[in-house]
This record gives C-alpha cells, structure tokens and sequence, in this order.
C-alpha cells in the first residue's frame, strides 16, 4: 500500500522484548513508585505498537496467575501456556524466554526496584510551589518554588537540577552511585541529605548528613574534586569550589521552606526580599541602597509576602508604595 508505513520484525520484536521487561519490574517488584509509573505511562504513549505488545503480555501473564493459583504452582501453570499465548508472543524460544525472564525478575527483586534503560522524567514546580518525588530505592527529592528537574530512570541514577532549588535524601547504594548535574558540576552521593539550589553563576550546596562529592563536569576540569561533610556548605563555580562550615541552627533556617516557612536571622532586607520574590507572584522592590541593607529577623510563611508588608510598615516604619503587582519599600 502507498504510504503505509510498517514495523519491521526486528523492531516489533524489540517492541514485544520491552514490553516483557516492563511487565516483569512492575509485577516483580514490591517498590514500584509512582515515578515507575510515569515512566512505564511514558513508553506506552509512544505507539499503539508498544501499547498492544504490553497488553497483550499482561494478560497473559494475568492467565499464568489464574492457572498457577488453580494448581498450587506458577511453574505448572506456565507448562499449560498454549504457544500463542506468553513464550509463542514473544516470538523467541521458550527456554530463552524463561531464562530472560527468571533473570529479569530476579534482577527487579534484589534490587527493589525497576532497572531498565533510563527513561527521562521531567517534573517541576510553579512559583510558591512545593512537590516530593520519590523513586523505587527509596530516595526523595524535595522541590521548592520555581524549580525544575529531569531523571534518567533506569539503571543509573542521574537527575539534572535545571533551575531552583532542592532537598535529596539519598538510599546509598555503592554499585549505582546517585549523580546529579548542575550548571557544569557534577554532585556524587556518598550516603547523604543535602541541598542544592542553581544560582545564576553558581551552585550552592548545604549538606545536612553524610558526604558529597563536587566534581568539575567540564571536558578540561577547572578545579579538583571536593568532599563537602554534615554541617558544611559548598559554593561552586566553573573554576572553584569554596566550603565552609554550618551550625545545625543555620541548616534548620535553609530548609525551613520544606515546611512553608522562611527563617532570617539579622539577614539584610536586599536578601529577604529576593527570597520573598521566590515564592510570590506579588513583588517587592527596594528604593535605595539604604533601606536594602535593613537588617531582618523573624519567621513568616513562604506565602505572606503580604504579612511581611505589613511587618515592614509598622515595625521597620517603612513606606509601601504598590505599583501594580510590585510593591516598593522605602524609608
């Protein structure tokens, strides 16, 4: 037919292939996340091709199920399989088949999760947004506002911070080490709880347990790589990586936004109004040098840009003009 386009028998047994690693890592495992999910959900909404190849495993597998729970035994059940129905739809021995199989699902149970070849994941938040992530080994990640991030969910474990700022609690696992890639560096878990944030010429990092370690991820490195420790804070760029140490108390106020709230501590107004325009669409200027070095403790919520004006009118004494959707603060 003129303008069909149709599967090659490789690529459709590459198709019926996949399908059966993703079917044995989800039934497999005893782990798989919601992220699995969207990555399984990703590769299915590729083609009609994938979708029917996976169908059409499941419930064969379903009918193994059925059959093995009559008898008292999957392997007994699988004897039963017609050749249309598991190893015939494979199109590939029945031995092989099993053997691939067996390994895949041993592989998914030791390792509680689903390796497969990485698939890109995307997730992100809007402004004053906040979103946890949590994949099948464990590990958490933590989204603040305005932040955006990509993950290589596979058998490596690759994130890439594209803008704002995160929380990691990393599951260590020596054998598939957790990297993430950040504005030309390049951050290996060494068991650790940290936090990350993308600035616009360089990367801050705060480690509340545990160790990194900060690499250059340039194709000359500029810098030897770094291990930054527990109640340490790392500030990294093209040519260096600068650390210094953090009391508890000053870790404690960094991640108070992972539960709604901004802590500062004699910090000047330039910075609380940078923070402040983070989390609001509501902005907030400074007139002059002189009111922007003010300096400002307390605790407020991450969305009370408004209350915060109104600290600032009648505690601090200063103006608020509102010009449209900003409002200047002077003195």
């Amino acid at each position: 037919m003129t303008g069909a386009v149709r599967n090659k028998p490789d690529d459709a047994l590459a198709v019926r292939r996949r399908a059966g690693e993703w079917l044995v890592a989800k039934k497999s495992s005893d782990t798989w996340s919601e992220i699995d999910q969207q990555a399984l959900d990703q590769w299915l909404a590729e083609s009609p091709e994938n979708l029917i190849a996976y169908w059409r495993l499941e419930a064969a597998w379903n009918r193994a199920q059925r059959l093995g729970a009559a008898r008292g035994s999957v392997n007994a059940s699988l004897e039963r399989l017609r050749a249309r129905d598991w190893f015939a739809f494979l199109r590939i021995p029945a031995a092989a088949a099993l053997a691939v199989l067996v390994g895949l699902g041993a592989m998914a149970y030791l390792r509680g999760a689903a390796w497969h070849r990485p698939v890109m994941q995307s997730f992100a938040t809007g402004v004053g947004g906040h979103k946890i992530l949590k994949l099948a080994d464990g590990t958490k990640i933590e989204l603040t506002t305005s932040t955006a991030v990509r993950l290589a969910i596979g058998v490596k474990r690759e994130i890439w911070l594209d803008r704002g700022e995160a929380y990691f609690q990393v599951t260590h696992d020596p054998a598939h080490p957790f990297i993430l890639n950040v504005r030309g560096q390049r951050i290996v878990d060494i068991g650790t709880e940290f936090l990350v944030q993308r600035d616009s010429g360089q990367v801050n990092v705060m480690v509340a347990d545990g160790e990194i370690r900060i690499e250059s991820d340039a194709a000359k490195p500029q810098h030897a790589p770094v291990l930054v420790k527990a109640n340490q804070a790392a500030v990294a760029d093209a040519d260096s990586v600068a650390v210094v140490k953090k009391t508890p108390e000053e870790i404690e106020a960094a991640l108070a936004w992972r539960n709604g709230s901004l802590v500062f501590d004699d910090t000047p107004l330039r910075d609380v109004v940078e923070e402040f325009n983070r989390y609001s669409t509501t902005k907030l200027a400074l007139a002059d040098e002189r009111t922007a070095s003010i300096t400002v403790g307390g605790t407020f919520p991450t969305a009370g840009v408004e209350s915060f004006v109104r600290v600032a009118e009648h505690i601090l004494k200063l103006h608020a003009n509102r010009q449209g959707n900003t409002v200047v603060l002077s003195q």
